[in-house]
Formats: structure tokens, C-alpha cells, sequence
């Protein structure tokens, strides 16, 4: 049987931003933590579910039928906070994106349409998977349709069918309306019957089975006290039933193929993903289809046996890598530094006469301050450091936690690669038996074709953001202090 997902947007969204322990707040000032959530929520349900068809309901901010039949419904109920509020457009954006189909009404709540959606889809042989945080809901299931409701977190999830009804509340999913007309609702302002809580509600309901049975039989009622209540308060019953219905015959216009699950429209996915600086959904995105291909140029690799190569390159632009133990506690050591020139990767394991050199070469490179650093040792006094990706990564968005190289080749669909780290130490433990330049080169090809297209893209984004000079001017400089 095929089945259909059908989503309380409003539900979700408001769980995830609870649920998430700080905010997540991008440069422009964007709140994302709901959204981020609500995508993780969705990601779980697809992966353990696989439906093939999935639609996402909406409350609006009009008045529904229930307010119209009673003024206080709902009244009370803190509004939305604007931070959330915010994030709400987005998170419709990112859904159309996915090709995922959005559903409102105005005068209907997000119940009613889910609720329809269920019943049409159940009709027409799907089985129906309802996710919310709402109990609500609970009504709609049936032998088929299912409801996962969100118990904690974004993670965790109980699901009930008909059996599961009656295993905890001992009653029907049709009885668990009544069930609300009797009890009442505090979050959606429904009466109920004054001073009637759940468990006197459910020994009502396994009495006389409905609200309707209980006012005709309510002189059966042993209590007195009890007795009195329900037929001082027939209506009220009956209308606190009345709003807890959910109405699966909204007139609202669908076909069950509108919610066909397919491809999303990846390019304008991106866009969004990056603006709201979502890195791991971003990495998710790697697939054959979406993939922004590095040009793996085949670098030819050179090992001058001296250093008079770099009197030829004094005007152009060098990216610079250097390898070495990082110490900053004893005097750090050198395994090999090399330089990219257009096509030509040179690879050096032997640096005398560098100190002389390499005041006159413009270099670019990632974590400048370190590698500069570890050329000091050498006797290197005086750099010419032009660009910086982690610099400029930072000064376009200075409230990330990551920007090593692995973060921004992900960040920017790069693709993975090897951590440093880990090439240093493999080569540290056989370095004494075999020749590590054949991991660094190997290591090289990759790091400086991902960097060409890494600065690239930087460089682009400090001219939009008009960071340029600063970077140039106040940040740069700084690299060499």
C-alpha cells in the first residue's frame, strides 16, 4: 500500500523552535533554528517512512468556523513570537523548492484540511501518516490511517492507530472527540465540562459511549454532584464537542497527485540553504545532479632541486601550503612546502635559501598565520600574504564556529576531502621506512583545486557585501603580526 505523509507545518515548526537549546541566527540577522528543526523532523520521517506522496498544512491568522461559533475560542493562547514568525515565509519557500505542495485556508485550520487530505487519500487506497504535535489529531485515526505524533524533541515520535486509541485512552478515535467535549482544552480554550478531567471523562465515556448518549442518560449518573454538573451544562458539552470536531469535508481544491513525491528543484534549494547557512543540509545535497564540479586539473608536479624557480614567479600569485608538525610550544617542524602557479604545482622538501626568497612572492592560501608562522623557523622574516580564505570567511560571516578547510569546501559543495591532520599522521608513523611526499602531492592536487575555486567565490562575495577594502586594508595586514 502506498502511503501519504501529511504534515501540521504549524505543529512542526513550533516543536522544532522550542525544542532547539539557542538560537541559530545567520549574519543577516535570520532566525533559522525552527526551520533547521522542522527539515530535520522531515528528513527522520522520510527516511523511516519513504512515502510516496507528502503535503504540508498551514493554520492562517483568519477566523475559523470555531471562532465564529465561539468568541473565546483559542482566546488567550500566546501568539506566535516574531522570530518564528519570520521564519515561516522561508520555510514555504524551502518547501516549494522541494516541490512539496503547501495547503491553506483561510476560515479552516490545519486539522480540517489534514483531516480531509486523510480521509480522501485513505478512500482512494493510500494509507495516511499524520505528523503533528497536536493530540487533536488523534481523531483521525482509523484501522489505516496512522498519526505520528511528536513526543520530544525533533527526534522522537510515538504513533497511534484505532488499537493504540484504546490501549491508552481506552476509547475509539471518534469517542476521543467527546472525550475533548467533556474534559475540555486549555491550549485551544475549550470548556468542556467544569471540573470534569480526564479520568472522569473517560469513566464517562466508557459509561454511556458518547457526550449525546450521557445527556440523555445523565439521570443514570450515581454522583449527584457529577449529575449535576453534565445537565446544568448540556450545551456547553455539546458545543466543546462541536469544536473539537475536526471537519474532513473542507472545501478545499486537491488531487492526491499534487502530492506525488519528486525531485526538488535543487538550484533554488541552494540558493536558500546558503543564505540561511545551512552547511549540513547543503552536504546532504551532494549528489551527481547538484554537485558544483572543482575542476580537477591534473597539476604537473615539479621538485626543483633549487629555489631559483621563484626569480620567475616574483609578480604572479602563489598558493602556498605548508606541512609541519604545527608546534607552537618548541620550534615547529618542517616536512614540505609547496607553491601552485597556474598549472604547475612545485613541491619542496628542502628550504634553504626560502628566507631570501619569499618576501617577494604574493601569496594565497588558507590559515596563512599559522603557515607563516612555521616559515619563520626558516628564517623568513618578511611575507606578502594578499588573500586568506579563512580570513574572508570570516569577515563575510563572523558568527560561524568552523571555518577550517573542510568546512568551507562543504559549505560551498566542494565535495569532501581528507583532513590535514590525518595525512600527518599517517605519514608521521611511516615516514621512517617510506617517502611521504607521494600522500602530500596526492593531498595537494585536490587541496589547491578546491582553493582556487574557494578564493574565487570568496573574492566575489566580499564585492557584493562591499568588504573588499577593509580586507585588504585592515584585515590582511594583520596575517603577518
Amino acid at each position: 500500500m502506498e502511503r501519504i505523509v501529511i504534515i501540521d507545518g504549524n505543529s512542526l515548526i513550533n516543536r522544532a523552535y522550542y525544542a532547539m537549546q539557542k538560537p541559530m541566527i545567520t549574519k543577516d540577522g535570520i532566525y533559522t533554528q525552527g526551520i533547521y528543526g522542522f527539515l530535520n523532523m522531515l528528513s527522520k520521517i522520510m527516511k523511516d517512512y519513504s512515502p510516496e506522496y507528502l503535503t504540508v498544512a498551514f493554520d492562517r491568522k483568519a477566523p475559523t468556523f470555531r471562532h465564529e461559533a465561539f468568541e473565546g475560542y483559542k482566546a488567550g493562547r500566546k501568539g506566535m513570537p516574531p522570530e518564528l514568525a519570520m521564519e515561516m515565509p522561508i520555510l514555504k519557500d524551502i518547501l516549494h523548492a522541494m516541490n512539496i505542495k503547501t495547503l491553506e485556508m483561510d476560515g479552516f485550520e490545519a486539522d480540517d484540511i489534514i483531516g480531509t487530505v486523510s480521509r480522501v487519500a485513505e478512500e482512494e487506497g493510500l494509507e495516511p501518516l499524520i505528523v503533528t504535535g497536536d493530540r487533536d489529531s488523534f481523531q483521525l485515526c482509523t484501522h489505516i490511517a496512522k498519526v505520528i505524533y511528536t513526543k520530544k524533541g525533533v527526534t522522537e515520535f510515538d504513533l497511534f492507530d484505532h488499537d493504540k486509541m484504546l490501549e491508552v485512552y481506552n476509547c475509539t478515535p471518534k469517542q476521543f472527540i467527546d472525550l475533548k467535549g467533556l474534559m475540555g482544552d486549555k491550549s485551544d480554550n475549550i470548556p468542556g465540562l467544569p471540573g470534569v478531567g480526564e479520568k472522569t471523562a473517560m469513566k464517562l465515556l466508557e459509561q454511556f459511549g458518547s457526550v449525546e448518549e450521557l445527556i440523555v442518560h445523565s439521570d443514570e449518573i450515581e454522583n449527584e454532584k457529577l449529575r449535576n454538573k453534565v445537565q446544568e451544562n448540556e450545551q456547553m458539552a455539546m458545543m466543546s464537542k462541536k469544536l473539537a470536531t475536526i471537519n474532513v469535508f473542507t472545501p478545499i481544491d486537491f488531487e492526491i497527485s499534487d502530492f506525488k513525491v519528486v525531485d526538488y528543484n535543487y538550484d533554488e534549494l541552494i540558493e536558500i540553504y546558503r543564505k540561511l547557512e545551512f552547511n549540513k543540509f547543503l552536504k546532504e545535497l551532494e549528489l551527481e545532479e547538484v554537485k558544483e564540479d572543482v575542476v580537477n586539473v591534473d597539476f604537473e608536479v615539479l621538485k626543483p632541486s633549487n629555489l631559483d624557480f621563484l626569480d620567475e614567479l616574483k609578480d604572479k600569485e602563489l598558493m602556498i601550503k605548508v606541512f609541519s608538525n604545527n608546534s607552537h610550544v618548541s620550534k615547529p617542524e618542517l616536512y614540505a612546502v609547496a607553491f601552485l602557479c597556474e598549472d604547475k604545482l612545485y613541491y619542496l622538501d628542502k628550504f634553504d635559501g626560502l628566507d631570501s626568497k619569499i618576501s617577494e612572492l604574493k601569496l594565497i592560501g588558507h590559515g596563512l598565520k599559522d603557515q607563516l608562522y612555521d616559515l619563520m623557523s626558516l628564517g623568513c622574516k618578511e611575507f606578502n600574504a594578499v588573500f586568506d580564505a579563512e580570513i574572508a570567511a570570516y569577515l563575510i560571516n563572523p558568527t560561524k564556529s568552523d571555518y577550517s578547510f573542510e568546512a568551507l569546501c562543504n559549505e560551498n559543495l566542494l565535495g569532501d576531502i581528507i583532513k590535514e591532520k590525518d595525512i600527518l599522521d599517517g605519514n608521521e608513523q611511516i615516514s621512517l621506512f617510506f617517502d611521504p611526499s607521494e600522500a602530500y602531492i596526492s593531498y595537494l592536487k585536490e587541496y589547491f583545486n578546491k582553493l582556487k575555486v574557494l578564493v574565487e567565490r570568496l573574492k566575489k562575495e566580499l564585492e557584493k557585501e562591499d568588504l573588499f577594502k577593509i580586507f585588504q586594508e585592515l584585515e590582511m595586514p594583520l596575517v603577518e603580526v
